[in-house]
Parts: C-alpha cells; structure tokens; sequence
C-alpha cells in the first residue's frame, strides 16, 4: 500500500510502500515511470530537497535524538546513501 508521495528533483518520484507486515520501502521513479531504485528499508522519506538535488531527511537514533541528514539522489545513488 502506498503511504507517502513526494515530488524531487528532475520529476523523480518517491512512493513509500508499507507491506502487510508493516515494513516499508522507498521506490524513487524517473519522470518516465522507470524504477531509479529501492531504498533500505525503512529508509526515511526525504523532507526537502536542495538545489543540487540532494535530500533533506530526519534521522532517529536509538536514544531517540533527531539530527539531519543528507543523502545523495543522483543517478549514480538512487541506493540511498547518507552524504555529509
């Protein structure tokens, strides 16, 4: 079932999936419908973008302290991987 939508850079589309058994995944789209690719799951839902196409998102940790992270969305990291 689909949870949350949100519009990026260069018309990529993220669908935030949560399955029967509760767990959730992020598909980001290309404008075109194409899978980009899957985030880890539980990967949180990118807040905002900035203007080199970077994502904005809201981590916790298990002491519950919320920081902000970067992560690079470019072709070559639809993976998710968390930049500085």
């Amino acid at each position: 079932m689909i949870q949350e939508l949100t519009l990026g850079p260069e018309g990529r589309v993220w669908a935030e999936f949560r399955a029967e058994d509760g767990d959730t995944r992020i598909m980001v789209f290309d404008s075109s419908g194409a899978v980009l690719g899957v985030l880890p799951q539980a990967f949180p839902m990118p807040l905002s973008f900035l203007p080199d196409g970077r994502g904005v998102i809201q981590l916790v940790d298990s002491l519950d302290v919320e920081r902000v992270g970067i992560i690079d969305v470019s072709d070559r990291h639809t993976s998710g991987t968390e930049g500085g």
